[in-house]
């Protein structure tokens, strides 16, 4: 049997070409069960937005606040995320003599972090912490606070510091300060444009 190499040619490149599609269609089936297992943050964000636009519902019934999901995290609240407990101390705006925010307002939110497991923890603010308003994610700014958190904690160690937002005008505002040592554990709470102290 004499097979041309034209011949041979088409069913190489046709063998190649449906491996090539098995392993594309593998890979994004597989892409798609990880996304369906882990929540993503615009799912957590939209969990506490439908809480937060109704706060006088939750006030009314304290039990439907406290139903874990659904509760909603304000300032002064403390969460505990893995060994971490983090607390928003305050919320102010941060008015800087001759530099005008780009966006809005400069916004900082300060906060208490504690180190109770038995392993060093390394707080960096822009990889862990976003602040979105009108359900966009702020940027960070460059500006003089009171203290910073990027540094090491050790355990048992506790520090407070504050982070700025260069932030748009929102009604409410929600914070996600992400777990250093687990992405997918988040720490989120939610205050409104009356919540930020002047």
């Amino acid at each position: 049997m004499n097979i041309r190499p034209k011949t041979i040619f088409f069913i190489v490149t046709a063998a190649m070409f449906f491996v090539m599609m098995a392993g594309f269609l593998a890979s994004r089936n597989a892409n798609e069960e990880t996304a369906k297992e882990r929540p993503t943050h615009a799912a957590k964000v939209k969990e506490v937005q439908v809480s937060a636009k109704l706060p006088d519902e939750a006030e009314a019934n304290p039990d439907a606040k406290e139903k874990g999901k659904g509760k909603i995290y304000r300032i002064g609240d403390q969460q505990n995320l893995n060994g971490l407990t983090v607390k928003l101390l305050r919320v102010r705006e941060i008015i800087v003599g001759h530099i005008k925010a780009s966006r809005g307002k400069f916004i900082g939110l300060e906060f208490e972090i504690a180190n109770h497991g038995d392993r060093e923890v390394k707080i960096n603010p822009l990889p862990l912490l976003s602040l979105l308003a009108n359900d966009e994610k702020q940027d960070l700014a460059l500006i003089e606070t009171k203290g910073d958190i990027s540094r090491l904690l050790k355990p048992g160690e506790k520090m407070t510091g504050e982070v700025a937002f260069d932030s748009a005008v929102s009604d409410h505002y929600i914070v996600d300060f992400k777990n250093p040592l687990n992405e997918n554990i988040s720490a989120v709470w939610m205050f409104t444009e009356k919540d930020i102290k002047k």
